[in-house]
């Protein structure tokens, strides 16, 4: 993407920027090592040290969300105006999506029917059917299947927010379009708000309505940064806003003074403005340590396969399992940190290939067909489709 100047906007036709790969790849490994680090039993320090670091790796689908926001935004808002608006943005999202994904639901719901698996690990039709239409963030299958499919919650709500917004954008003027950023925003407030009480708390963290504010964020900044001198604005305001919603997120993260419940409802949102302010840095030019480290090549790497990645990782982890590798198997002595490093040695490298084939074998194929959609009036490259979804990387 074209270097952003102190006053206009990032122009995002012309060239990507590595820093939102980086961040990609930042958000899909935290959700990785999270996973990773939940097995852990050991009661040694240093291994619970790990796993302490790690246990905000929830806040990687956070990320996503924003990002998610922020680039499909961007590019709704460019191709507003094109005849073949519609067609062309669901197209192309359906050939970046629905190919790695319904091929991983034929696996993980056929696998238990066709080899010699736990019956409770077969799925009913009544059940699958839920994912089958982006609906599962409304329907838990339940511990035995979770470590199979309880990671593709989030999936459900990105596509739904496929399915809505483009309208949304296409009918509404700039400042209306804010406006519905902040009616979804307070929305996923009050819901928490009243949910606190009165329903399951984890109803709060998968609905759809629970978690719209990272979306919202993300499409807000798309929607501001489209006037001229915005950008310069919010790269002014994020040093001041991510401390404070650091904070807020930190008071709830640890109950600090026991006020976990009082601010319960803002944790959401209070990390997803942290990230804004992260992918506000990732939008300047500006030299900074931040952007530095979100353009290495090892977080680009794993923004490009991010998507597999996450895909593939929770399922390839339990038949691992299976297999007895489990960082309590690996320790050497009864060394727990030994046994969490070698497991993550082990691990990672073979959801990275298995992400890697993915795209080798079957996403990159798929998106040769997007030569075929290309908007009349588009005023980005073919290849930025590619930034749309933070789980996707060229």
């Amino acid at each position: 993407m074209l270097a952003v100047m102190a006053a206009p906007a990032p122009d995002l036709t012309h060239d990507r920027l590595p820093a939102l790969d980086g961040l990609r790849g930042f958000a899909a490994l935290f959700v990785v090592l999270l996973h990773m680090t939940m097995q852990v039993q050991s009661s040694s320090l240093p291994a619970l040290a790990i796993k302490r670091v790690f246990s905000l790796g929830w806040t990687g689908v956070d990320l996503f969300f924003v990002l998610s926001g922020f680039l499909i935004t961007g590019l709704l808002v460019d191709a507003k105006g094109s005849t073949n608006y519609f067609r062309v943005f669901y197209a192309r999202r359906m050939l970046r999506i629905l190919p790695l994904y319904y091929v991983a639901l034929i696996v993980l719901f056929g696998m238990p029917m066709l080899v010699n698996l736990p019956q409770n690990l077969v799925v009913a039709w009544h059940d699958q059917l839920w994912f089958w239409f982006y609906l599962q963030n409304f329907h838990w299958l339940g511990d035995n299947f979770a470590g199979w499919t309880g990671h593709l919650w989030s999936l459900a709500i990105e596509e739904q927010f496929y399915l809505v917004w483009p309208l949304i954008i296409f009918l509404a003027s700039r400042k209306q379009a804010l406006w519905v950023c902040l009616g979804c925003l307070l929305l996923a407030v009050g819901y928490r708000t009243y949910a606190l009480n009165t329903v399951p708390r984890l109803d709060t963290y998968y609905f759809t309505q629970a978690r719209l504010d990272g979306l919202a964020i993300g499409s807000a900044i798309a929607l501001l940064i489209a006037e001229p001198g915005w950008m310069s604005r919010l790269r002014k305001m994020s040093p001041m806003i991510a401390p404070v919603a650091a904070l807020v997120f930190g008071i709830v993260t640890f109950n600090a003074l026991g006020l976990r419940h009082r601010f319960a409802p803002v944790i959401y949102t209070s990390i997803d403005l942290v990230y804004a302010s992260v992918l506000v840095v990732a939008l300047s030019d500006t030299p900074s340590n931040v952007a530095r480290i979100l353009r290495s090549r090892f977080l680009r790497f794993y923004g490009r396969y991010s998507y597999a990645l996450y895909v593939i990782h929770v399922p390839a982890m339990s038949v691992m399992s299976h297999f007895l590798i489990r960082p309590d198997k690996l320790s050497l002595g009864g060394n727990g940190l030994i046994g969490e490093l070698l497991y993550i040695a082990i691990v990672l490298p073979v959801v990275t290939l298995l992400a890697w084939l993915s795209w080798h074998v079957l996403e990159k194929h798929f998106l040769k067909l997007k030569r075929h959609f290309v908007y009349d009036r588009a005023t980005r490259k073919e290849e930025a489709s590619l930034l749309a979804t933070p789980l996707v990387a060229k």
